[in-house]
């Protein structure tokens, strides 16, 4: 009980902490390396709070379906982000909401997106994210036009994504995170071939709704 209440007390100064480091960095126009490794610092303490948090969320054993419109969802996680100014999401929502426990849901986005701004190579980068209905499934990609990962790392984060259980003791705590998250949403997820030699490509595949519950789909433009 008293671990969620430090982090969420934590929560709030290690992003102002982080956005005045990040804004400290775009004010110099150069790379100094005092400011990065501070950006560096601030953003690693932030991200182990809300590692520590999610993990707190997920063994707690919550297992609440509920109805989730996935756009706003999005758009709220992508918004708590810290990132770049200049960093923007694409969303294309072909279904409008889902039904899931939004708690393992916002483990699984906040931690993929977080993944997809803190290892891009630029500060004017794009993640796209997809969502549409397939064969009773919910699918999502999400995109990213970074670096990409070399082979042994995209390796790596393949077994975490297929067997959280087998990855070793020191793979990062927010991959586990999104295994053990999809797990608890009967989903699953694969990482695909980057396009062009650059960016991250990882889909999954959750139920679509819970059992004796509908979908809606997002309206099609006239």
């Amino acid at each position: 009980m008293f671990v969620p209440l430090v982090a969420h007390d934590l929560k709030g100064p290690l992003r102002r902490l982080e956005r005045l480091a990040l804004e400290a960095q775009r004010d110099a126009g150069r790379e100094d390396p005092q400011l990065l490794s501070l950006v560096s610092q601030a953003r690693r303490a932030r991200c182990l709070v809300d590692d520590l948090l999610a993990w707190c969320r997920l063994v707690e054993g919550r297992r609440h379906p509920e109805a989730v419109p996935l756009e706003p969802f999005l758009a709220a996680i992508w918004e708590e982000i810290a990132k770049p100014p200049e960093f923007r999401l694409e969303l294309d929502c072909r279904i409008a909401e889902t039904v899931a426990d939004p708690v393992a849901l916002g483990i699984v986005l906040r931690n993929l997106l977080e993944n997809a701004v803190r290892h891009h190579d630029r500060p004017d980068g794009r993640v796209t994210v997809r969502c549409w209905r397939w064969q009773r499934r919910l699918r999502i990609r999400i995109e990213d036009d970074g670096p990409g990962l070399a082979p042994e790392e995209a390796m790596r984060v393949a077994a975490v994504l297929e067997d959280p259980e087998g990855a070793p003791a020191y793979t990062r705590l927010g991959l586990r995170l999104v295994a053990e998250a999809l797990c608890h949403l009967g989903g699953r997820a694969r990482l695909r071939p980057a396009r062009d030699g650059r960016g991250t490509r990882i889909e999954l595949s959750l139920p679509v709704s819970a059992p004796g519950s509908g979908c809606i789909e997002a309206a099609k433009p006239a």
